[in-house]
Parts: structure tokens; C-alpha cells; sequence
């Protein structure tokens, strides 16, 4: 059994190795990803890839175009895929609005991006619910859960997981 595919979506400095890393040409990082591309448009075919990844990265897409991303990961991702999500969490975010001395790394940026970047690709086109993202996910997928995320900060952000379902078998 040969090594699974797995992407790292919208890679940024995240060069994570197992992952075959993707972003577009000359982003922020100045880091070279494995591979330069729009990532609404995969180079790959469909069923091919093992896992999708995308950490801080569904939230630069406007939210009219989300479900075409979603439609485009869940194409290239196999049977039994998993993809993963990871995002500002809006439902933390609230929380934390009362609480001044985080408002910058905790809402604002979580809201609309960092602008020490002074990238316009680094900006956040919007900002979800976990009930919001979940179903939005689950439109696509099964199994979708909301988790606890693993990158940058666990208690504001949030990660939803969901898998290709498995192609019913010809009779």
C-alpha cells in the first residue's frame, strides 16, 4: 500500500512534512510550498487524495464561495477522505469581547485578519459560527464533528472534521 496524499491547503509558513503543501505563487511567507496553486482549483483528480487540510484558511474565501471550495476538496479527496478545518470560532470570539486586554488577538484579528501582514490575501472575508461551519461542511460530508483546535490559539478557534462518504458498491 503506497504513502497516503495528503494537502496542507493554504500552507503559508505551516510547511508541514507528510503533507504535500499548497499555496498560491508569492504568498506571504516567502516560504516555496510543494506546490503553487489556486486552491479552488486542485491539479488533481478526483478520489485521489487521502486527507484535506486547511488550517486558517476558509475564512479568506468569502462565504459565496465556500460551498464551491467545499464542492472542489471533497472531489479530489477519496472515499473515506477526512477533511479538516480550522478557524477563528465566532462563538469564542463573543466571549472574549469583554475582555480588553485580548481584543486584538482574540477578536479583531480573529474577525479581520492581521494587518501587520499588509497582505490583502491575509484578510478574513468572514467569520463562523461552529454551528454555521459544521453544516456547511456536513453539506458535503459525513461524521462532521467540531473539535478542539490544534493551531495557533485552541480557545478562541475551532476545528471541524467531516469524511467523503464511501461510494455505494454496483450490485
Amino acid at each position: 500500500m503506497g504513502t497516503a496524499l495528503k494537502l496542507n491547503l493554504g500552507c503559508g509558513r505551516k510547511i508541514l512534512p507528510g503533507f504535500i503543501n499548497v499555496d498560491f505563487p508569492n504568498n506571504h511567507s516567502g516560504k516555496k510550498p510543494d506546490l503553487e496553486c489556486d486552491i479552488r482549483s486542485l491539479p488533481y483528480q478526483d478520489n485521489t487524495i487521502d486527507e484535506v487540510m486547511a488550517i486558517h484558511v476558509i475564512e479568506h474565501f468569502h462565504l459565496w464561495e465556500v460551498p464551491d471550495v467545499l464542492k472542489e476538496w471533497h472531489r479530489v479527496l477519496k472515499p473515506g477522505g477526512k477533511i479538516i478545518l480550522e478557524c477563528p470560532c465566532m462563538n469564542k470570539v463573543i466571549y472574549y469581547l469583554n475582555m480588553p486586554e485580548l481584543v486584538m488577538s482574540h477578536t479583531m484579528f480573529a474577525l479581520f485578519g492581521d494587518p501587520g501582514y499588509l497582505d490583502p490575501h491575509m484578510t478574513h472575508k468572514w467569520c463562523y459560527f461552529k454551528e454555521h461551519l459544521s453544516a456547511l461542511v456536513g453539506r458535503k460530508f459525513v461524521d462532521v464533528k467540531v473539535e478542539a483546535a490544534q493551531y495557533h490559539y485552541p480557545e478562541r478557534d475551532m476545528r471541524v472534521t467531516g469524511i467523503k462518504e464511501w461510494l455505494p458498491t454496483s450490485q
